[in-house]
């Protein structure tokens, strides 16, 4: 239970007391600059995987963008394979933030 005045934001793993990588997920610049500056401004480490490099998604805040031209329009599996080689070159296990309601459901079919 967090406790008033207490600066844990509950982004905070309680094994290591860092927070983990974020990955948010699409093109939507007007969302995706919107989760991208308030995660960076906690000291979230933010990546992005979208289908096409997004000028207005330049943020100090945006750690890496990787770009995948089908992102949108290949199969599940390769949508799975794509998330899973992003979460090899970060390193780590990561929090997903999908940008839109088509990256929701794609994510829902992933096992």
């Amino acid at each position: 239970m967090r406790q008033e005045g207490s600066s844990d934001s509950g982004l905070t793993s309680s094994r290591s007391g860092k927070r983990p990588p974020a990955i948010i997920l699409g093109d939507d610049p007007v969302n995706g600059l919107g989760v991208a500056r308030n995660l960076g401004r906690l000291g979230v480490t933010v990546h992005r995987v979208g289908a096409a490099r997004q000028p207005l998604l330049r943020s100090r805040y945006l750690h890496t963008q990787i770009v995948v031209p089908d992102l949108d329009s290949m199969d599940d599996d390769g949508y799975a394979r794509v998330l899973e080689q992003a979460g090899d070159r970060i390193g780590r296990d990561a929090v997903l933030f999908p940008l839109t309601d088509l990256h929701v459901m794609r994510l829902c079919r992933c096992e």
